[in-house]
């Protein structure tokens, strides 16, 4: 997990103001956001494949 430091740094200016508090709130609908996300594309991904071909037998 990033560190509150480092989301700080990432978001530079506009996370100035925030408290620690709205900070670990950000980050954690973030990696919510991103879980979301990455289970999204592996489902399409996975819908998207082409079936597996088959060995030739002998």
């Amino acid at each position: 997990m990033i560190s509150l430091v480092e989301c700080r740094k990432i978001l530079g200016e506009a996370g100035r103001d925030l408290t620690d508090a709205q900070l670990e709130r950000l980050r954690q609908d973030l990696y919510g956001l991103a879980d979301i996300t990455v289970t999204c594309f592996l489902s399409q991904a996975s819908r998207k494949a082409p079936p597996p071909q088959k060995e030739p037998s002998g």
